[in-house]
């Protein structure tokens, strides 16, 4: 029996990294664990490796000697897209490899906040887990802020928690909480009826938009949320792979580790404060019933990194959508065995395709 490849399309500085052992986070030894376990063979290129009526390409493949070489070899039918694109031209090159029959899943794999939010509110079910969110402006900020008495500010598309700010009441006035870089930290700054002139100027200069402040669950006193790896098995069907906490700094109102957050495991955050088995079962039937919402509208997708948080009562509530889970969560919480899992899930979802592809 000939050989089966699954591609997995990296980006540039996890391609140079391969025959150095230094991949970041993406831990290559895992697919090919999962390569072994599925029957098929893991080849590793780039988005400009592969073109559009273009029959071979060359990619890195572990040797007999353990070794990474690039081999010149058929294109992958199935190809699990680990890579971020953003221009128009990329996008129109990506259909093209599509329409010529390469099944290639998470395809388009960045999202705008407020596009996956819409999407999302079409399901009625689903709208008591979406907190308010509206495209930014002065006065949709200052509308949120007569409703709320916090509110949170992000870049529309972005992640690793750059650009996060907070507006809050005290009292009669408001506070921004934001980073600057001049001051190289964050800073407050208190206002009444007009926005800011340096929150103006970030509107300005990019998309954000506004969101209703989510009443997080704490861990020894600090807020958290939870990234969710919801992935396609080998039946084609959505699972959650694994759910970790990221904690944030003492008092900090941002998560994400390249902020400084901490990672555990779900059972750790909960201990005697909440019911695990419920709370996790909860999160669980939201997180699925997300995916599948968002596959219908972004057809291919089989690999999301969903950010929830926790009310109080244990209650999920959506943050956003990662088309591309670094899944490095996992590994910092010390569950090897579920950051294991996040990788072997996508290739076993990756063989399925292969045998419908070969009409079995």
């Amino acid at each position: 029996m000939s050989t089966q490849y699954i591609g997995i399309m990296v980006d540039e500085a996890v391609y140079k990294g391969i025959k150095a052992g230094r991949t970041g986070y993406e831990e290559i030894d895992f697919y090919e664990e999962a390569g072994n376990h599925f029957g098929v063979t893991p080849c590793y290129f780039r988005f400009s490796d592969v073109e559009p009526d273009q029959n071979e390409i060359s990619a890195y493949v572990k040797g007999s000697n353990g070794k990474y070489q690039i081999r010149t070899m058929p294109t992958p039918t199935v190809i699990h897209n680990r890579a971020l694109q953003f221009s128009k031209n990329a996008k129109m090159k990506m259909d093209r490899l599509i329409k010529e029959g390469k099944l290639i899943y998470n395809s388009w794999n960045r999202f705008k906040k407020l596009d996956i939010h819409q999407v999302l509110m079409k399901q009625r079910a689903l709208r008591k887990h979406l907190p308010e969110t509206h495209k930014a402006s002065e006065v949709t900020i200052l509308e949120m802020l007569q409703k709320h008495k916090k509110v949170i500010i992000k870049p529309n598309s972005g992640s690793l928690g750059n650009g996060l700010m907070k507006i809050e009441t005290k009292g009669s006035k408001y506070e921004l909480n934001l980073y600057s870089k001049k001051e190289k930290g964050r800073i407050f700054v208190l206002f009444e009826k007009e926005i800011p002139d340096i929150l103006k100027k970030n509107l300005r200069a990019t998309s954000y938009v506004v969101q209703e402040y989510i009443p997080l669950s704490e861990y020894e006193d600090n807020v958290y949320d939870l990234r969710v790896s919801c992935q396609k098995n080998e039946k084609g069907k959505w699972q959650v792979s694994g759910i970790v906490g990221k904690v944030a700094n003492e008092g900090n109102f941002i998560t994400n580790v390249a902020q400084g957050g901490n990672t555990y495991p779900l059972d750790m955050l909960l201990e005697d404060s909440l019911d695990l088995i419920q709370v996790t079962k909860a999160i669980k039937s939201f997180a699925k019933k997300a995916a599948k919402t968002i596959e219908k509208e972004y057809p291919g997708m089989a690999d999301l990194g969903i950010d929830i948080g926790l009310t109080k009562d244990g209650f999920p509530m959506f943050i956003e959508c990662n088309g591309r889970d670094i899944r490095v969560t996992f590994r910092n919480a010390g569950m090897k065995e579920t950051w294991k899992n996040t990788f072997f899930t996508p290739i076993g979802y990756g063989v399925s395709l292969l045998k419908t592809d070969n009409g079995e």
